[in-house]
């Protein structure tokens, strides 16, 4: 049998809810996860003013400065 990797890909999908992000990661690490990515820029320099999530910029940047906390808590589950 094949041994495999599952790497959840989390990405943006929180939209700027630390909440949200805590519990994607919960559900990936239930389903089995062996890692979890996101994706991590400065949403001030690089969303364009029309796409959908513009709006909630400051609060995609408060989840993103927040990584290494996300890391100790996947850690701790």
């Amino acid at each position: 049998m094949k041994e495999f990797v599952l790497i959840a890909e989390i990405g943006v999908n929180h939209e700027g809810s630390m909440q949200s992000a805590l519990q994607l990661m919960q559900t990936a690490i239930q389903a089995g996860a062996n890692g979890i990515k996101f994706q991590l820029y400065d949403p001030f320099t690089f969303l364009h003013p029309n796409h959908v999530l513009y709006p909630k910029r400051e609060k995609l940047k408060e989840v993103m400065d927040n990584w290494r906390e996300m890391i100790f808590w996947a850690k701790e589950v």
